[in-house]
């Protein structure tokens, strides 16, 4: 009998020299579907040797590897650096790991190619939009033990010359964790560290001619935190509020041994 397989395609690219010589590290798909209700920080903690700097769920988390601070290490995304200019620094805490395709870590300093923010290493964040796969989509709800809702969707389309993927996501926390009063020594219940990190993402690649592409990137991120004070026992009065918009626009045109990209991009 004549069987029909399925094709298998396996390709590489060729050797990039701004590389050599340095560590990359890239997270296994499998690994990144594990930690699809945790933020990109409990992703890369867990999974490479980067130490992150975690204040609890809804806490400020930051980067330190090879020596360096978080205002030392790149945030890459799209090719793009997305660190804070008011802080020089990114809080990976407010990320969701299942907003990204890919994510890799780059050790050592490239500040000649990511800027004078890279000098112990650079993360970075990438979509990946392959053609020829048709309409898929993916939906995934966690509720946990404090009053945590987590929600994140994922559309996407992919024909010869047009592909489109749309992501949203939501986590909302009561955060009210149990602690021992140091009053009169009974358990109570935090309630004055609730957060809640809402946002969602389109990205669109297009083919507009024999050898050029068009590829856009839009994200809008909005995050509120009820911030505890020095005693748990009084209400604290403290909020941060987090708005982002980005969007990326990149054209790439390639014939025969030339390959040039042209990118702008607007993050308010």
């Amino acid at each position: 009998d004549t069987i029909a397989l399925q094709s298998v395609e396996v390709y590489t690219e060729k050797t990039n020299f701004s590389n050599l010589g340095k560590k990359t590290e890239t997270i296994d798909s499998t690994l990144q579907s594990q930690f699809k209700f945790n933020s990109l920080a409990d992703l890369i903690n867990s999974n490479t040797s980067v130490f992150i700097k975690q204040y609890g769920s809804g806490g400020l988390a930051t980067t330190a590897f090879r020596g360096g601070n978080a205002s030392q290490t790149a945030i890459m995304w799209n090719g793009f650096n997305i660190q804070n200019p008011m802080l020089g620094q990114t809080d990976l805490g407010l990320l969701p790991s299942v907003l990204f395709d890919n994510v890799s870590i780059e050790y050592g300093g490239s500040s000649s190619l990511w800027g004078s923010g890279a000098v112990a290493g650079s993360i970075f964040l990438n979509n990946l939009l392959p053609f020829h796969k048709g309409f898929s989509s993916k939906t995934n709800i966690a509720y946990t033990s404090l009053n945590s809702q987590n929600i994140s969707t994922a559309l996407s389309f992919g024909k010869k010359r047009i592909v489109s993927s749309t992501k949203f996501y939501l986590n909302n926390s009561k955060n009210n964790f149990s602690y021992l009063s140091q009053v009169d020594n009974t358990i109570k219940q935090s309630n004055f560290t609730n957060f809640s990190v809402i946002g969602f993402s389109q990205d669109f690649r297009i083919v507009i001619g024999a050898h050029q592409q068009l590829t856009a990137n839009i994200w809008y991120h909005s995050a509120s935190r009820h911030l505890p004070g020095f005693n748990l026992e009084k209400d604290a009065r403290t909020y941060q509020f987090d708005k982002t918009g980005r969007f990326s626009l990149n054209w790439v045109y390639y014939k025969n041994r030339l390959n040039a990209t042209i990118r702008a991009a607007h993050f308010n």
